[in-house]
């Protein structure tokens, strides 16, 4: 077996070319040639190609690395060469290959045909180890470094926000009841509260951390834990935090830009968007956005808080981030200041990142005036108790101030752009039975259905399904894609034809009228396994719903919809991990799936 050898990183074999090192690590693939076995191995900062030669070490060492399962952990020394053919540019030629300790069972990703999303996420311990999971922990981890460093280099101070809070700020119904010894607490939604008295204290303050939101959503937009970093800023004011939020964006991107070139390319991410975002960004009114909306043939009533087909939609206006502000202070949080100039617009903002994304950061000015906050806490009937501490800020030197969060995961969802994975097949059947378990379309939430119509659109597109009526040959991509339905769902070709006619021209439940969209649901649902739905006027009363402030339908009449909670919600990041599982396993001398 060859000598010891320094220990080195796949990430840094740029620095030991022409010489011998040490790589420990697991193996990835393997395949064997005659007397030559190939074995790619990872070791946490990416994957090399090393050549073993029969000959360069004992037999039975190379028996036993031909034979090598995936995932088995491994030690190897060699000479570092460079081979632009290579993946990275560089490759060992070993002279020693030992395996530590051998996979026992056949790999459960790497050997699935096709990878559902409900098969990933019950081995998640296991999906963290493949590429395209690897690079997005990467790219995440940059992320919240440029995070922590764009403030600590602005001076502003960070205060971390308990996780318990003693008060359901604005009703439990999207808070986590904990028991807390004798009593109950809450797991916080936001430490926005907090961070205002903080500010009080330090002038300009953040905290990063998690937060929960107990919403029972099937969209692809909503996480029951995420992080978020919020800012508040002392003696500030709507156009301060506009102006801190777009270079806060610029910086976070930049910095993911040139320091995770590698994990994007892994994620095939187009970065021409990113790479031409420039500061500033586009601010329009909310009034300007309604009317945005209605000139494209996007129906809009006024009042009605922006939903996400609302948002992607004013997006495609624009190529960078647009700032929509000055909403109706209705749809706006009890601590929102109302606009001076327009006491029925509140002074706040949300910046809709472009893609598809939607709505990264929310936030604005907070209301500064005593007698205001304690006639808006009574007419929501707060618990005027639980907020004496937050009144004696406004008691005890109030001054203007201001501030926003940001989701940390939808963020990096869109700078790794993985957002296009929502429903597998078996969740999309347990939703549709789910929708129409409702009762009725009045009762339901117009943006999950309108996200699960444009998925299945979405996902037969992006397979190269055609889905005009004069559909050609399948193309072997369409064919691939069938047989993963077939797998996972149940659905032949024929069933998912019909998917597809079905769904053709209908996007959103809002370009249809009621009864065509309940037949429409109870054809998906009979070809996804499902039990169709009473016809109109049989339908019993819908079961009992917990509010869900953030996924409420966006205002297509004229109700007025539901507030937000007490967090600037602008942080929801995506339900899915950001992946595609229907791509197909690799062929023998192709990379692995994911």
């Amino acid at each position: 077996m060859g000598e010891a050898a320094p220990l080195a990183s796949v990430i840094a074999l740029d620095r030991h070319e022409g010489n011998r090192v040490e790589l420990r690590g697991w193996v990835y693939k393997t395949r064997a040639k005659g007397k030559l076995c190939f074995l790619h191995v990872r070791d946490g900062t990416g994957i090399v190609q090393t050549i073993l030669a029969k000959g360069n070490v004992p037999d039975e060492a190379f028996d036993h690395a031909g034979k090598a399962a995936i995932e088995s952990s491994i030690v190897v020394r060699g000479l570092v060469k460079k081979d632009a053919r290579a993946p990275g540019g560089f490759e060992l030629d070993l002279d020693h290959a030992e395996i530590v300790s051998p996979a026992t069972a056949e790999y459960p990703i790497a050997h699935q045909e096709e990878q559902g999303t409900d098969h990933l996420l019950s081995i998640r311990h296991l999906w963290l180890r493949s590429k395209k999971q690897h690079a997005i922990m990467r790219v995440r981890n940059e992320v919240e470094k440029a995070i922590r460093d764009f403030y600590y280099e602005r001076g502003f101070v960070l205060v971390d926000a308990p996780i318990f809070t003693p008060n359901a700020c604005e009703g439990t119904t999207t808070l986590f009841e904990v028991k807390y010894f004798d009593e109950f607490a809450y797991l916080t939604q936001s430490g926005q509260l907090y961070m205002e008295a903080a500010a009080m204290a330090h002038g300009n303050v953040y905290c990063f951390g998690p937060v929960f939101r107990a919403e029972r959503s099937k969209t692809r937009r909503h996480l029951t834990e995420f992080w978020m970093v919020e800012p508040e800023m002392a003696y500030a004011s709507l156009d301060d935090v506009m102006r801190l939020a777009e270079d806060f964006v610029s910086y976070v991107v930049q910095r993911a830009l040139e320091r995770c070139q590698r994990e994007l390319k892994d994620l095939e991410r187009d970065t021409k968007p990113l790479e031409s975002m420039k500061t500033p960004f586009p601010r329009i009114s909310y009034d300007d956005a309604v009317k945005l909306l209605n000139e494209k043939g996007h129906k809009f009533e006024w009042g009605g808080d922006l939903g996400s087909p609302d948002e992607t939609e004013i997006s495609k206006s624009f190529d960078r981030p647009v700032m929509i502000h000055r909403y109706p202070a209705q749809v706006k949080a009890f601590y929102m200041r109302t606009d001076p100039a327009s006491p029925k617009h509140a002074l706040c903002v949300d910046v809709i990142a472009p893609e598809g994304v939607g709505e990264i950061i929310g936030g604005g000015e907070r209301a500064i005036d005593l007698a205001f906050l304690e006639k808006k806490i009574e007419e929501e009937k707060l618990p005027r108790k639980a907020f004496e501490w937050y009144l004696d800020l406004r008691r005890f030197g109030s001054v203007p101030h201001a501030g926003f969060g940001l989701g940390l995961e939808r963020t990096v969802q869109w700078i790794s752009l993985q957002q296009r994975l929502s429903l597998s097949d078996e969740q999309l059947a347990a939703v549709l039975k789910e929708v129409v378990e409702v009762g009725s379309l009045d009762e339901l939430d117009r943006m999950e259905a309108s996200e699960i119509i444009d998925d299945l659109m979405r996902r037969a597109e992006e397979a190269g399904v055609d889905t005009s009526p004069q559909a050609g040959t399948a193309t072997e991509k369409q064919v691939k894609f069938m047989k993963s339905l077939k797998r996972r769902a149940k659905l032949d070709d024929a069933a998912f034809e019909k998917i597809v006619e079905e769904t053709a021209g209908v996007k959103k439940l809002e370009d249809v009228g009621k009864r065509e969209a309940s037949a429409l649901i109870d054809k998906l649902l009979a070809l996804s396994g499902g039990t169709p739905s009473k016809p109109p006027g049989e339908r019993g009363a819908p079961p009992s719903r917990a509010p869900a402030p953030r996924s409420a339908p966006p205002a297509r009449s004229k109700a007025p919809a539901p507030k937000r909670p007490a967090a600037d919600a602008g942080a929801a990041p995506d339900e899915r991990p950001p992946d595609r599982p229907d791509e197909g396993p690799a062929d023998e001398d192709e990379d692995l799936p994911f």
